[in-house]
């Protein structure tokens, strides 16, 4: 293919199904489908190993929407990417058990994958099987994960590291990043509002005394938030009915909820409130993982796409159903009832954090975030930071969309600012101009991959400001 610069990018296509073998036997318990692009080279190239998340999602999304040398255009055919971020690193793009053409060898093996620890397990696995299978030891490895990939990556990472498997970097994609001190707490609630804004200004619901400029808007917000925002509800039951006032009044001019709207006992804008409210006049709500829309996105509208692409494009051979994030569509049921996906048997109290705490106080909180549209407990963990206290040259990137709900780019500029010295001087952070799938934009896609570029070449990122 010809490269956007000029330059012939000659690559291979491997596929394959890599072995889950249960620990100290041969037993093999899934296997694991991989698309791997490679390009030939005298010397060691980096591989970046790259996940949707879901949890129940195949790779297919970050294959041919965002990074991949191919990318299926608005008529449904596939197309070469010009700035694919094949140029400067090899792309393994892997699914999860149980999504895509990866499956559990029998039924009642499903258990042990559909929750973090067999998940996480399983993708170590698959890395340290697949660099043994290749050849590739000595080649330098990248984890990108996208959403709850992410916390997948991160914590790949940290047992990786601890097998003795050096890790050069994370991309943590639109999920929050798995570092200490990265509980939602009053301070990342209130942030809420930097993004809530941005979408307000865009469906022109703000106050229009408020700057125009994106960043300008930020900035403002930002201040405010923690100057003043903050503070108010670190001593709430100290204010008094004018101060609440004052605050629901200036939450009501960035956000464009109404006044009335807001409850004076919190003063708190939840996700789901801001998503119903901003557009009720209009009787539309706004999209969970992109605010400048007014309809639920389907990340899946290209399924089929990708189907043909693996199965005709690409010629793997197989009767297998390729199994989307949601029900599968096809195959086996004696009841004709359709068959769940992993999304619909995941257990998330078998997280990290469930060794931590009691599972009646884990189950409480994650009943309250998820009433509040927020993530539950059990899927953060500090994994990034011990994985980079191991190992001194890992670096992290984390790429958020300026008008995502779901991991916002306040918080994570927040929850690094929280870490120390020496490892916020291995972070790099990037804004987006985009929302939960930035990349869906043709430029941010191109920003994107050359971001990721230089991240894998091991060339120092630059710093640039909040929005990309």
């Amino acid at each position: 293919m010809t490269l956007s610069n000029g330059k012939t990018l000659a690559y291979t296509v491997q596929m394959g199904r890599v072995p889950i073998r249960a620990g100290g036997s041969d037993e093999v318990l899934a296997n694991m489908f991989f698309v791997a692009y490679c390009v030939s080279s005298t010397e060691p190239r980096p591989i970046t190993f790259l996940w949707n998340g879901g949890p129940g999602s195949p790779s297919s999304t970050l294959h041919l929407e965002s990074i991949g040398p191919k990318l299926i255009a608005a008529n449904g055919k596939t197309v070469d990417f010009r700035d694919t971020a094949l140029a400067s690193t090899d792309l393994v793009f892997v699914d999860a058990v149980g999504t895509g053409f990866s499956r559990v060898t029998r039924s009642e093996f499903s258990d042990q994958f559909y929750q973090m620890r067999g998940d996480v397990s399983a993708f170590t696995d698959f890395v340290r099987a697949w660099r043994l299978l290749f050849g590739v030891e000595e080649y330098p490895i990248y984890l990108a994960g996208e959403s709850w990939g992410a916390f997948r990556a991160a914590a790949v990472a940290l047992r990786l590291e601890k097998q003795g498997i050096q890790v050069a970097g994370i991309i943590a994609i639109s999920g929050r990043p798995a570092l200490p001190n990265a509980r939602l707490d009053i301070v990342l609630r209130a942030l809420r509002t930097v993004q809530q804004a941005l979408a307000a200004q865009y469906h022109g619901k703000s106050s229009t005394d408020l700057p125009k400029d994106p960043v300008a808007l930020q900035q403002l917000v930002h201040e405010w938030v923690m100057s003043t925002y903050v503070p108010a509800l670190e001593h709430i039951d100290d204010l008094d009915h004018a101060q609440r006032d004052a605050i629901a009044n200036r939450l009501s001019e960035f956000t464009g909820i109404p006044e009335r709207e807001i409850n004076r006992s919190n003063l708190m804008i939840y996700p789901h409130q801001f998503l119903t409210e901003l557009l009720h006049d209009q009787r539309k709500v706004l999209d969970t993982y992109d605010m400048r829309q007014t309809t639920d996105m389907s990340p899946r509208e290209n399924i089929q796409v990708e189907e043909r692409y693996l199965r005709h494009d690409l010629g793997y051979i197989t009767d297998l159903a390729y199994i989307d994030v949601d029900h599968v569509l096809n195959g086996f049921s004696p009841d004709d009832g359709g068959i769940q996906g992993p999304n619909a048997m995941w257990d998330y109290k078998k997280g990290f954090f469930s060794t931590y705490v009691s599972g009646d106080q884990l189950e409480r909180e994650d009943d309250e975030n998820l009433a509040n549209g927020e993530s539950p407990r059990g899927q953060e963990t500090p994994d990034t930071a011990e994985a980079m206290a191991l190992d001194s040259h890992l670096r992290l990137l984390i790429a958020d969309g300026l008008y995502d709900s779901r991991s916002t780019c306040a918080i994570s500029s927040e929850i690094v600012a929280r870490q120390g010295p020496s490892l916020q001087s291995r972070i790099i952070t990037r804004c987006y101009k985009g929302g939960h799938m930035f990349y869906l934009d043709p430029e941010v896609r191109r920003q994107f991959s050359e971001d990721l570029q230089q991240f894998t070449s091991d060339a120092t990122l630059p710093r640039l400001p909040l929005t990309r």
